[in-house]
């Protein structure tokens, strides 16, 4: 009879167990309630009644898509981007955006509408070089410890 509980408490225990990498963390949720972070290691759940959303805290690159924007003199013109990030705190990644990933991709978008609609055709010529570096100091909080 005891021999039926040992391959059930297996089963049980890998469930358990989450390996999160030293690059990742990890959100956990109680009955869909936040209940704590996991950090690089080996942690612990409990099967069933916590979920665990492991969040990459590396720096990411989204690509900015190929769109039509209009300068401040009403000038079409074809712009692409990228865009790097870093996530920062993981628990307000999941609990507060639905999908951190799309609103980065979304906010940037409109950040680069907004940089090219604010500058003249001829302006944004002449700045080329400047603009293929990066918009680091459009929003407070950009501009972390990347390269130009």
């Amino acid at each position: 009879m005891a021999y039926i509980w040992i391959p059930i408490l297996v089963v049980i225990a890998a469930f358990s167990i989450r390996i999160v990498q030293q690059y990742e963390t990890g959100v956990v949720f109680q009955l869909g309630r936040y209940s704590r972070t996991l950090q690089a290691g080996l942690n612990f759940i409990i099967p069933v009644l916590e979920d665990a959303r492991i969040v990459d805290m590396r720096t990411l690159t989204n690509d900015i898509p190929k769109q039509q924007a209009i300068t401040k003199d009403n000038v079409p013109v074809s712009i692409n981007g990228v865009v790097y990030f870093q996530v920062v705190d993981a628990q307000t990644a999941v609990i507060k955006v639905q999908s951190y990933l799309y609103a980065v991709s979304q906010y940037a978008q409109a950040a680069l509408r907004d940089v090219v609609g604010g500058m003249s055709f001829d302006d944004l010529l002449a700045e080329r070089q400047k603009n293929r570096r990066g918009n680091r100091g459009h929003h407070p909080e950009t501009g972390g410890e990347l390269g130009p």
